[in-house]
């Protein structure tokens, strides 16, 4: 979701050091090994959930703040791809 207005630096991060830490617990040999980086995961998961939640609420919020207003709302409109009959206007 590279192209989504709450996919910022800080939610890569996150999602990076996931994906790693998966791969550690994928990788993992020994039944102690496999526990350790499963709860490793299991931390980095909710960690990566968590970031992704409050950035994809705050994006909303914007959203919504912009939607309050008539240019936001013809923005909106036009981000969805709706023509000038479906947006309610008669030429």
């Amino acid at each position: 979701m590279k192209g989504a207005s709450w996919w910022n630096e800080e939610v890569k991060e996150k999602v990076k050091r996931k994906k790693e830490v998966y791969d550690a617990f994928i990788s993992s040999e020994t039944h102690e090994e496999k526990e350790i980086s499963r709860i490793r995961y299991k931390a980095a998961k909710k960690v990566a959930k968590k970031d992704i939640a409050v950035a994809m609420s705050k994006a909303y919020d914007r959203l919504h703040q912009k939607m309050k207003t008539k240019e936001g709302e013809k923005e909106v409109l036009n981000w969805r791809g709706l023509g000038k009959e479906e947006q309610g206007i008669w030429v």
